[in-house]
């Protein structure tokens, strides 16, 4: 189930001026807001935004016309002081003081709360790329937007970036261990295994004498394709006592004898 209000909301204002010939009143802010979320919300990501916050510099005069638009969204202004540097038009550009913020604050939100798993950045160029690594690999899902058409009023959402989850851990390739089980073993391998089996194994002797059911079975674990018959052997006795110069245990049986019958 999605959490209610999981979802933190940064606008670099700043950057989407520079966009818009410094016509400050022709970006779209409060249609942003409302795009943002309403495509979170159909992609099933977020029902509501905890925070929502635009950097730029509220001292500017023309920023008053957005106070109606960010007291009905929710927004929060976060003043951005930018120092201008000379551009190649004459004019002037700010430095990237308000993106350095929100970095900053977006980074914060993330670890001060884990609840939050949505984030949504608004800006007008490439400068987010390791913001937005970072929170993949927090974790979070990060949905991008800007203004695609000066004064329209129509925001470009991008499909949203969602972590990848960490790959599952390797499971062990035991193909190649049952597959030396099951090839055939030399001669002297195989005789090797029967010695040290009766070695290892208590009940693979009785009074010195090899049993053979105990032993066989034990080889027959190891190699379940290979018997005494793989190296010429007519039987399992034969091959423990000609190949592993070993004294097979063969138990006393009394003969029945056979009596006519009618006789006592």
């Amino acid at each position: 189930m999605v959490r209610h209000r999981n979802m933190a909301v940064f606008i670099d204002l700043e950057n989407l001026f520079g966009g818009y010939g410094r016509s400050i009143t022709g970006v779209p802010l409060s249609a942003i807001v409302k795009t943002v979320q309403a495509k979170a919300n159909l992609l099933g990501l977020s029902r509501g935004a905890a925070t929502i916050r635009a950097y730029a510099n509220w001292t500017h005069p023309e920023m008053s016309t957005y106070r109606k638009q960010m007291a009905a969204a929710g927004i929060e202004p976060v003043q951005v002081w930018t120092c201008s540097t000379p551009s190649s038009s004459g004019g002037s550009r700010p430095k990237n003081a308000a993106d350095i913020q929100l970095v900053v604050d977006a980074l914060a939100v993330a670890a001060d709360a884990p609840w939050i798993d949505v984030f949504a950045i608004i800006s007008g160029d490439g400068d987010f790329v390791p913001l937005v690594r970072r929170l993949q690999l927090l974790g979070k899902v990060v949905l991008g937007a800007s203004v695609v058409r000066e004064n329209a009023g129509i925001v470009s959402t991008q499909a949203p970036v969602v972590a990848t989850p960490p790959p599952p851990k390797p499971v062990p390739d035991v193909s190649q261990k049952i597959v030396a089980c099951a090839r055939t073993p030399s001669k002297a391998e195989y005789v090797r295994a029967a010695v040290a089996y009766t070695q290892k194994y208590p009940n693979a002797l009785v009074g010195g004498a090899v049993v053979g059911s105990h032993l066989g079975s034990l080889l027959k674990k190891r190699w379940p394709t290979t018997s005494y018959s793989t190296f010429g052997y007519k039987s399992f006795g034969s091959f423990v006592e000609e190949a592993c110069n070993l004294r097979m245990h063969r138990p006393n049986t009394p003969k029945k004898t056979l009596v006519p019958a009618g006789s006592k």
